[in-house]
């Protein structure tokens, strides 16, 4: 990833080139990275990672002392948890969001049918006190003519306005009805027990509901902090200017969709953690939003799930690959150390056993422009053996 990421400005050079002179430029570019970069760098990419496991191992005594306060004898109950976690995401894996039932469906019609008839109702009035005509809207015309006439305040245009108004509502009423009825024959219920808001079909609908919203809620979010985490990743590349302003943009987004979420749950039974922007922007792993997503209370008991436990468990799990990275790290430095040695060697006697002056030349040439990092290699090295902590060998072996 990092050599693609340094190659993207190669593009400027051979956008327009010939076949020819593109392969020429990128073997140049590649074959230059390689000796000038890649070999230049190694022994600082030893350090570092070096260095970074060491700053690891030293969190370790912060880690058993918080073992200690919290009661855990020994990291086996870190594993247990890990363990835990992954048959839990396991039996998620490839679970779909919640599916909207027919039930969920009718209990939402009846919300929108009881709406509609709100609305009509007030169409109605208002078209009543607006005319001045006090009895039912199935008057004969003329009577409707009479009353106009002797409304002083009659306005043809806002009479018109309002009758609009009204014969939307009654349509819409109309037609959440029939929508209500639908679901009605399809769930085989007697519309003269329709649901309401005391019945048990209803409760337990109303509650699968708040869990859509939820999960829906949580989703979003899930979605935007993503997209923020690979933003993030690009914002220090050049040229990526518009990708700062969009990554703004992006965290008002990401606090509008936290209110959301906060909301939908509120309205759970129990309800559900609520979430800051500090905790959300420092989640690193998608599995976090997956124990959120869990609604049974059940899981949110177990340990693993809250943030100081799974930071313990994390930074356990990191001490463990930094000891396995400092073995590694002890037979690499000394394999390259080897190397160094023994390629001298090699070119210094080949030079010496080289048939021509000009083949030597070339050898010599070869050995110098490989020699020429060697000297700041075992710098780097020699540095690196100083520090406390080292457990390896910089002499050839």
């Amino acid at each position: 990833e990092r050599f693609f990421s340094k190659s993207n400005d190669l593009a400027k050079c051979v956008r327009y080139a010939s076949r020819f002179h593109r392969q020429q430029d990128i073997t140049q570019f590649i074959k230059h990275h390689d000796s000038f970069e890649t070999y230049a760098n190694l022994s600082k990419f030893l350090c570092n990672n070096y260095e970074q496991a060491l700053d690891i191992l030293r969190t370790e005594s912060t880690l058993r002392e918080w073992m200690r306060k919290e009661g855990i004898e020994s990291g086996d109950v870190f594993k247990e948890w890990l363990k835990e976690e992954k048959e839990w995401l396991l039996q998620k894996k490839g679970s779909s969001g919640r599916e909207v039932t027919l039930e969920m469906q009718y209990v939402q019609k009846l919300v929108n049918w009881s709406v509609c008839k709100y609305v009509s109702f007030l169409a109605s009035v208002e078209m009543m006190m607006l005319t001045g005509f006090r009895t039912k809207l199935n008057t004969i015309r003329r009577e409707i003519r009479q009353a106009k006439a002797a409304d002083d305040n009659y306005d043809p245009a806002t009479d018109l306005k309002r009758r609009r108004a009204l014969q939307h509502a009654s349509e819409s009423l109309t037609q959440a009805l029939g929508l209500v009825q639908d679901l009605e024959d399809r769930l085989d219920i007697d519309p003269n027990n329709r649901w309401t808001s005391t019945s048990v079909e209803w409760i337990a609908a109303v509650k699968q509901l708040r869990e859509k919203k939820f999960s829906d809620a949580l989703d979003a979010l899930e979605l935007l902090i993503v997209e923020r985490i690979f933003e993030l990743t690009k914002i220090n590349r050049s040229q990526n200017r518009h990708i700062a302003k969009a990554l703004q943009t992006r965290s008002e987004a990401v606090k509008n969709a936290i209110s959301r979420y906060n909301i939908a749950a509120a309205s759970l039974e129990p309800p559900a953690p609520q979430l800051s922007w500090d905790e959300v922007v420092e989640y690193a792993f998608l599995a976090d939003f997956d124990f959120l997503r869990a609604t049974d209370g059940e899981l949110l008991d177990k340990p693993w799930t809250r943030p100081a436990y799974r930071l313990a468990m994390d930074r356990y799990f990191k001490i463990i690959r930094a000891k396995e990275e400092i073995k590694r790290l002890n037979v690499e430095i000394r394999r390259f150390v080897t190397w160094m040695s023994d390629e001298d060697r090699f070119l210094r006697r080949q030079e010496e056993e080289a048939e021509s002056p000009g083949e030597a030349a070339l050898i010599r040439k070869h050995r110098m422009e490989r020699g020429r990092f060697d000297a700041g290699h075992m710098e780097r090295l020699v540095k690196l053996s100083k520090k406390r902590g080292f457990t390896g060998y910089i002499m050839p072996g």
